[in-house]
């Protein structure tokens, strides 16, 4: 098993109704690719944890790196497994009606991640993500494209 993990900032603003698209686009073709993981949606950033074999992974995250969608995306874990963390998930997201729908990216992380078995991989998204979110956002979306 491979895994990737990730962040990214959104290009545009959310809406409930594009990350229920992703959802519903995202696990067809991880069910097709036998692809689990995790998605986190919220203050205009994606946290996406991906897995399965080495080949499916590595092409799924290509698309991601190209979808205009995306700036910045930062890799966070790039690693061999043994065994899945998301096993069972095409792609396991969770709205929490307690953490509001998207002004809450660190809350809505630390209650997903909660759920996280692997206490590296949560350690490492959490220390990933506190980094992150305390630096501030370019103004030029091309410095953020550069960046990736």
């Amino acid at each position: 098993m491979f895994q990737i993990a990730y962040f990214s900032t959104a290009a545009e603003p959310q809406s409930a109704a594009l990350i229920d698209a992703i959802l519903v686009k995202s696990r067809l073709d991880n069910l097709r690719d036998d692809i689990s993981g995790l998605l986190v949606a919220g203050g205009n950033r994606y946290l996406q944890v991906i897995e399965g074999r080495r080949q499916a992974v590595e092409a799924l995250y290509g698309r991601i790196r190209a979808d205009h969608r995306h700036l910045a995306v930062t890799t966070l874990v790039k690693r061999n497994v043994l065994v899945r963390c998301f096993d069972g998930w095409a792609m396991a997201y969770r709205r929490e009606a307690g953490l509001a729908e998207f002004d809450s990216f660190p809350q809505v992380l630390g209650y997903l991640t909660d759920q996280v078995a692997d206490l590296r991989l949560r350690g490492q998204i959490r220390q990933f993500a506190k980094s992150f979110i305390a630096q501030p956002v370019a103004t030029a979306p091309e410095l953020w494209r550069m960046a990736s």
